[in-house]
Formats: structure tokens, C-alpha cells, sequence
């Protein structure tokens, strides 16, 4: 993966991060949401659990990608 695709991979995780902590910040009812399923049957605890993860392994291929140990 090159440096180019790791830092694109990185701001579309934290896009996507930022987008649903907005959800949570700016709606009462997102509070709800939490554990309640929505349409495709996630909360967005897991969703925002999940993107945590995918957010530490992006991290991690940069870290990779910088040090020349992937490419």
C-alpha cells in the first residue's frame, strides 16, 4: 500500500468516525440508537466499535507504510 492510499484509507475512516459522532452530538434520538438495531440491524455502539478498529489498523499500516516495512 503506498503512503498516498494509507492517508486517503486514514481520512476516510476519520470522515467516517466524525460523521456518525455528530449523529450521537447533534440528535437526542441518536442517544436511542446505541443499542436499538437501525436498517441493516447494527447499533451504532458497533458501528462506532468497529470503526475504532478499522481506524487502529489504518493507523497501523501507516505507521508500517512510513517505517518501509509495507508497501
Amino acid at each position: 500500500m503506498t503512503d498516498k492510499e494509507v492517508i486517503e484509507r486514514l481520512r476516510s475512516e476519520c470522515e467516517t468516525m466524525r460523521s456518525r459522532v455528530d449523529a450521537l452530538l447533534s440528535c437526542e434520538e441518536a442517544i436511542e440508537h446505541l443499542v436499538e438495531p437501525d436498517v441493516f440491524g447494527e447499533s451504532y455502539r458497533d458501528l462506532l466499535k468497529s470503526d475504532t478498529n478499522e481506524l487502529a489498523e489504518a493507523i497501523g499500516m501507516a505507521e508500517a507504510s512510513l517505517l518501509g516495512g509495507d508497501e
